[in-house]
């Protein structure tokens, strides 16, 4: 889209110079054979012509839509720009995602562990009748919460880094993460930016750009209202 809007805005640009046309057309007539003609019986016949046109931009018609389609150009590339953006977002937020879940399994894992020594130690307190049936129960309970708890969020896991390997663009068996939790050390978020960061995000730039592609769009459609003059010229043989 961005290379189609760049080549709109040159085909625009092209109607500021003369346009230049040719046509070359070859014919060979013949006669009959049984007729006797003094001039001969075939001939060849040859056409050429040469044509020139240029528009006179006197009023800023053709300048006005040029100066929209570059607008364009510059928008959809800032579009692109926007998307790039976007998927690098994504792919980051998936990274620490990834880093979260790693944090909350190995969490997760130590509980794990911790309810199954203690639904062992339950156990051994049922077999010589110093816990009843319930308290088994309820071990064995949290035991199994512990463990479902582990199991989604390695799906969860899972699914996260496939995400972030369709957005790189490879198969999530060539994807290498290393498993590690997250730091306690906190990046620090500042508690005022400039406001000229503004004009760094792309998605702003290409509103601008549509903005002025339509005020430039209006330019043309006003110079409508006056003449257009051109000048032609043309040549043949």
């Amino acid at each position: 889209r961005v290379e189609q809007a760049r080549q709109n805005a040159r085909m625009s640009e092209s109607e500021l110079y003369p346009w230049v046309n040719g046509n070359v057309n070859f014919s060979r007539v013949g006669q009959s054979q049984n007729v006797d003609y003094s001039y001969g019986a075939s001939f060849d016949k040859w056409r050429t012509g040469l044509g020139l046109t240029w528009d006179l931009d006197l009023f800023g018609r053709i300048r006005s839509i040029l100066e929209a389609e570059i607008a364009d150009a510059q928008a959809a590339y800032d579009a692109y720009e926007n998307l790039m953006l976007v998927m690098q977002a994504d792919v980051a937020s998936n990274y620490f995602t990834i880093r979260q879940y790693s944090s909350e399994i190995e969490l997760l894992v130590r509980t794990l562990e911790t309810r199954k020594e203690q639904t062992k130690l339950v156990r051994n307190r049922f077999d010589l009748g110093s816990a009843d049936n319930l308290d088994l129960q309820r071990a064995i309970q949290q035991e199994c919460e512990a463990a479902a708890q582990l199991a989604t969020v390695q799906r969860q896991m899972a699914v996260a880094k496939i995400q972030i390997a369709v957005l790189l663009g490879i198969t999530p068996s060539q994807l290498v993460i290393k498993d590690a939790p997250l730091g306690d050390i906190v990046p620090k978020i500042p508690q005022a930016v400039p406001s000229q960061l503004l004009e760094r995000r792309p998605d702003i730039a290409a509103a601008e750009r549509k903005v002025f592609a339509a005020n430039a769009r209006i330019g043309a459609a006003q110079a409508a209202f006056f003449p257009t003059i051109s000048i032609s010229a043309d040549a043949g043989l």
